[in-house]
């Protein structure tokens, strides 16, 4: 097993689980440590270039594009408005936490704020908000032998890099077996292929 910071890889069941945090939650973007690189395939990933990965949302049948990219040493992977509206509706006292807790940062200095402030059902003292409270949300995605590229939600060049194809699913799964798949703005419909 591998951990790096909010990653953890299990190697020998080809499975990667990342602890969702505030930028993912915010702007379904995370980055990818050094070490967690060869999981996904992107050791020959030059500067500056972009790969694209296919992330099919298991409960649902829908295929999320991802977007891996390097600049300046750094790995990123991008996972686009699908993803953030699947967190959004599962996760909602997350989503307010770290919605809330960004809008009064000032600079890297947190501004103190008094009142109440409702968080799903329960109502919250800012002042007394911790991070504590609520409990990590973890992803998994997992290697697939399956071909998931032709589910293209945007229309590309023939010169795109396809990086690989991953599932993804939710430990809590129960909390997306009642979401309904017209909530979710996906941008494509189940079959549409590239051509």
């Amino acid at each position: 097993m591998i951990n790096s910071h909010s990653w953890a890889i299990y190697e020998d069941e080809g499975v990667a689980e990342k602890v969702l945090d505030q930028s993912i939650f915010l702007e379904a973007v995370t980055g990818i440590p050094v070490k967690t690189r060869p999981f996904f395939n992107v050791e020959d990933l030059q500067e500056g270039q972009a790969g694209y990965v296919f992330l099919k949302f298991k409960p649902h049948d829908r295929v999320i594009e991802g977007k891996i990219t390097l600049k300046q040493g750094r790995t990123k992977l991008s996972l686009g408005s699908s993803f953030s509206t699947i967190v959004k509706l599962a996760y909602p006292n997350h989503y307010r936490f770290h919605s809330i807790s960004t809008q009064h940062k000032i600079g890297s200095k947190k501004k103190r704020i008094t009142g109440k402030y409702d968080i799903g059902e329960i109502p919250l003292y800012l002042d007394d908000l911790k991070k504590e409270s609520l409990p990590d949300v973890r992803m998994r995605i997992i290697k697939t032998d399956e071909d998931y590229s032709g589910f293209l939600i945007k229309e590309h060049t023939s010169d795109i890099k396809i990086i690989g194809s991953f599932d993804l699913e939710f430990p809590d799964s129960t909390k997306f077996s009642s979401m309904q798949s017209k909530k979710l703005e996906w941008g494509c419909p189940k079959s549409r292929k590239s051509t």
